[in-house]
């Protein structure tokens, strides 16, 4: 027997909002839970929806610092309300074994029992794994991690953000040439508008700035 989508996240944060909160993650809305002790860079464990009626749990990274595209227009994400997928961790993509974090729309005790299991497996994996980033440095060995996986479905640029997020933390860390390479892979870059395009370019410039001092 199948539960309704308002069912499934009831029965989430239920089990998750408990759990996650003794290490530090508030739920912010119905599929993120944020951990803003090391911002500017916010910790966010998000809830993925797959066909077949399969949710899991994807550990990813919001970064104050990195802009997004909505519009044509250059936009922020600098609070835990706003934050949103930076860098992704996704088990589908960049884990050795992403079935074990599925969940299915299980009605009764058996959905539970998952979820529950499912809950552990979170804190035991996927809490360490953020925690180990407190600086914008520590970054970057996510990130030539994530360039270098051999991922299953969607690789390192697959992923709208990684592109400009990269780019921002190799400016602000020194690495000019990186920097730059990795913004012209920005996919929405193109698209702005001209006025939030010389927007982006005095926000990257102030970027490399920073990492220049």
């Amino acid at each position: 027997m199948t539960i309704s989508h308002k069912d499934v996240k009831q029965a989430l944060f239920a089990v998750f909002d408990g759990a996650l909160a003794e290490h530090g993650f508030e739920r912010f809305d119905d599929k993120k839970w944020i951990d803003s002790s090391a911002a500017p860079i916010r910790r966010m464990i998000q809830i993925n929806f797959l066909k077949g009626a399969t949710v899991y749990p994807c550990p990813c990274f919001s970064l104050d610092f990195v802009p997004h595209e909505s519009g044509a227009r250059l936009r922020w994400h600098r609070t835990p309300k706003s934050a949103m997928l930076d860098v992704s961790l996704d088990p589908m993509d960049f884990g050795p074994n992403p079935s074990k974090y599925h969940m299915r729309y299980l009605f009764g005790p058996p959905g539970e029992l998952k979820l529950r299991r499912v809950a552990k497996d979170v804190i035991r994996d996927f809490v360490p794994l953020l925690n180990r980033v407190t600086t914008i440095a520590d970054m970057v060995p996510v990130v030539e991690r994530l360039k270098a996986y051999h991922a299953r479905r969607f690789g390192f640029y697959n992923y709208v953000q990684h592109p400009i997020a990269a780019a921002f933390i190799y400016a602000k860390l020194g690495q000019e040439d990186l920097a730059r390479e990795e913004l012209a892979k920005w996919s929405p870059l193109d698209n702005l508008l001209i006025a939030d395009r010389k927007r982006l370019d005095r926000l990257f410039e102030d970027a490399l700035q920073e990492g220049r001092t």
